[in-house]
Order: structure tokens, then C-alpha cells, then sequence
């Protein structure tokens, strides 16, 4: 028999790579770092400059730049296509359990008669 392996969409590791470290939410307006290349959401990059935190956030990273950003669009696209999946999954299991509540009340409108035949 043949062995497949199913890449699951929701894997931690692949959300927590499209979530912003300073907000730990999706990235909405995605914005990189021209110097170390690290990626943050516009908002939580605002909030941390008013905070008086110059330095990247991300740990081990000696960048002290916050001023140097452009826009991510390819982090942007990737979260867009990983929401989309997650709404397909999801649409997908609501019809699974749906088709499993009306086989259900199909079987116990089947079992109405109790299963016994009545002779007169």
C-alpha cells in the first residue's frame, strides 16, 4: 500500500509565520525591514516606535533600524491565500456535519416503525 502524506494548512508553524510578532496577530498591512529582512503588521510597528523601542523585535536580531520598511506584499498574499484555505476547510466541515445530521434524521425517520411488522 501506498503511504500519503497530507500537509495539514493549519499547522502551527505555518500560522505562527504569518502572524506579526509584535501584535501575535495575522498581518494585515505587512511591512519588511530593508535591513534584516524581518517582517511585522504596519500597526504593531507604529505602536512599538511610540513606545520608544528602536531595535527590531524579533529575539537575537541586533538591527536597531525601524525606520527602513517597505511593503510585504508577498507576506500580504500569502496570509490571503491561508485564510481562504481555513474558509474552505471550514465550509467543508460544516457541510460534512450537516450530511451527517440529515443521514441521521433520515435513519430515525426510517426507524419510525420501531422495525416491526404488524399482522392482522
Amino acid at each position: 500500500d501506498d503511504l500519503e502524506v497530507m500537509h495539514q494548512p493549519s499547522s502551527s508553524n505555518e500560522e505562527a509565520a504569518l502572524k506579526c510578532k509584535i501584535t501575535g496577530t495575522f498581518f494585515e498591512d505587512p511591512v519588511q525591514n530593508v535591513i534584516c529582512k524581518h517582517t511585522y503588521d504596519r500597526s504593531g510597528l507604529v505602536h512599538l516606535k511610540r513606545g520608544g523601542n528602536p531595535k527590531c523585535p524579533i529575539t537575537g536580531c541586533p538591527n536597531d533600524r525601524l525606520d527602513q520598511v517597505e511593503d510585504d506584499v508577498e507576506m500580504k498574499l500569502k496570509v490571503q491565500h491561508y485564510k481562504k484555505k481555513l474558509e474552505r476547510m471550514k465550509a467543508r466541515e460544516e457541510e460534512e456535519e450537516l450530511d451527517g445530521q440529515q443521514e441521521q434524521e433520515k435513519q430515525e425517520d426510517d426507524n419510525d416503525g420501531y422495525g416491526m411488522t404488524v399482522i392482522q
